[in-house]
């Protein structure tokens, strides 16, 4: 792994906790094993829609699991956009942000 370009493709779906921390895991060894850049692919990022707050005393979910991919050691994020692009901004971690919106223009149009 010394010097590869590693892309970790991980779904954080139901159980989101135990998926989310094999990613994590996984990207921490391969930082261990000295990986010259590691991409987090996420194909349904967990916790999008908690990324401000809407009442007092809430957290916001989705800067929390972008600073732990940060610190696990991503490089940068890949996802697929379902949501506004709010958390774009919630992290230094550059984010690809693919959108299936004009897959679903295509097919509304029909």
């Amino acid at each position: 792994m010394r010097g590869a370009d590693v892309f970790v493709v991980q779904p954080c779906s139901f159980p989101v906790d135990s998926h989310l921390l094999e990613l994590l895991l996984m990207i921490d060894a391969f930082k261990r094993a000295s990986a010259w850049r590691i991409t987090a692919v996420l194909p349904y990022y967990c916790y999008a829609r908690q990324d401000r707050k809407d009442k007092p005393r809430v957290p916001i979910s989705a800067k929390l699991v972008a600073d732990l991919l940060e610190t696990a050691g991503a490089s940068r994020a890949l996802t697929l956009d379902y949501t506004p692009r709010r958390f774009r901004a919630i992290s230094t971690c550059p984010w690809i942000i693919f959108t299936a919106r004009p897959c679903w223009w295509n097919i509304s149009a029909r």
